[in-house]
């Protein structure tokens, strides 16, 4: 994606992550790159609920949309939040305000979910 070629060099870097994935797949692309992928899997269907969180100045943005709206289109019940001005891993900055605010909004999607799960 394009984040890929904006935010070359972020907290978690295009080069870090090409690196990650030659290491993780031991430099061989498998049959089915669903398995490590779930971006690139056949189907999504059937998946669980996703909250699907790309960090704004990250090369890994466009990856995270592409992905929730993957699940959208394929049924699974899906939460995009792309938090804007936040970066790769930006909750090392905890305590700071933004770190809490975000974490207690993720507390709240987990809650809102098994409440809406212990309804039925």
């Amino acid at each position: 994606g394009e984040s890929l070629k904006k935010y070359p060099d972020t907290t978690w870097s295009t080069c870090a992550n090409t690196q990650m994935w030659e290491i993780y797949l031991r430099r061989v692309t498998p049959n089915n790159i669903g398995y490590a992928s779930p971006l690139h899997a056949e189907s999504l269907q059937n998946l669980p609920p996703a909250y699907v969180e790309p960090e704004e100045i990250d090369c890994l943005c466009d990856e995270g949309i592409a992905y929730a709206k993957r699940l959208d289109a394929s049924g699974v019940p899906t939460i995009l939040n792309v938090v804007p001005g936040s970066y790769h891993a930006f909750e090392e900055e905890y305590p700071n305000a933004f770190v809490q605010e975000m974490m207690h909004h993720r507390c709240k999607v987990l809650m809102d979910f098994f409440a809406k799960k212990n309804e039925k």
